[in-house]
């Protein structure tokens, strides 16, 4: 089984053994200091933790989505060499990161939900968009939906193909065992996991492993983590909508990511209309850990109008 199916199909007996809607959002003055950008507002009553490095000169926003069980701890350094470029907008969604966990249905409905009365909130009416691996799916159908707001696209690593899912068969397979299994992780996997989806091993801090296994340490956590990876992961559907996608999107894919394939890359050539796809060397399914700097002046130029 792939790396990222070894956490993201937490049921599946052979790694088990091998291991072992529409709510307004409230900006809230800034409590507790995250990182030196760190904000607050709530959703549905929970405080829910976000990344806003201000405006820059030029006015460029950029909003970036995280991926599964993840956060804004693992996008720091690209934030920090993005932030002089544009003002880096980024949310722990619910249940993630440092933010808390409304007791809701987690769907692709419920995210989308939350971005748009996110991007109300904070005052994001027309912006670039990065998603990363799952997040990227979840941008895309945020733009079908909003395509005035999304003036370009860039996905990291993206997943949610259809062909992508077929590779997830064991969460369908072991799906009335998931609770059970999420139960059975333990921060040694999920460390094991990051070694071996990142390229380079000095990224994965104890600060990383602690933000990637903070979701699976109380029962809230792990009933939404199955409910993610059931209702989203386990259900990729983006092949429909990239044909619906007009903004230009440029694809950063790691040289060392097993998890994105030559026949993903080809799939997305031919459903987006205007595509560009690069692949960063020296790194892995994490591309914006591993190559921070390579991506953020990629992005620059990107939406700068040239590659």
């Amino acid at each position: 089984m792939q790396e990222y199916a070894a956490i993201v199909s937490l049921a599946a007996f052979p790694c088990l053994l091998s291991f072992c809607a529409g709510d307004e959002v409230m900006v809230e003055p800034k409590k507790a200091t995250i990182t030196p950008w760190s904000q607050w507002c709530t959703f549905e009553d929970k405080r829910i933790h976000y990344i806003d490095t201000a405006a820059p000169r030029n006015g460029d926003t950029l909003l970036i989505i995280h991926g599964y069980l993840g956060s804004t701890v693992s996008f720091l350094d690209l934030i920090d060499t993005l932030s002089g470029d544009f003002r880096v907008v980024m949310p722990d969604f619910p249940a993630f990161g440092a933010s808390e966990a409304p007791h809701s249905t987690y769907t692709m409905e419920f995210y989308l939900d939350f971005l748009e009365a996110f991007s109300q909130a904070v005052g994001l009416d027309h912006y670039f968009l990065m998603g990363a691996s799952m997040g990227a799916n979840i941008a895309v159908h945020y733009t079908v939906l909003h395509p005035q707001q999304v003036q370009r696209l860039i996905f990291l690593s993206p997943f949610g193909l259809k062909d992508q899912a077929g590779r997830m068969a064991q969460i369908k397979r072991w799906d009335p065992l998931l609770p059970l299994a999420a139960s059975l992780i333990t921060k040694r996997n999920i460390e094991r996991w990051l070694l071996r989806s990142i390229y380079n091993d000095d990224r994965v801090t104890p600060e990383l492993v602690d933000a990637y296994w903070r979701p699976l340490t109380t029962p809230e956590g792990r009933r939404i983590t199955v409910e993610i990876t059931r209702k989203i992961v386990g259900r990729c559907s983006m092949d429909e909508l990239l044909p619906q996608i007009g903004q230009p999107v440029l694809i950063l894919v790691g040289s060392e990511d097993t998890l994105i394939s030559l026949k993903d890359r080809e799939k997305y050539s031919e459903l987006l209309a205007d595509e560009q796809l690069e692949i960063v060397e020296r790194s892995g399914h994490f591309v914006y850990l591993d190559s921070p700097d390579v991506v953020s002046n990629k992005t620059v130029r990107f939406t700068r109008g040239g590659m």
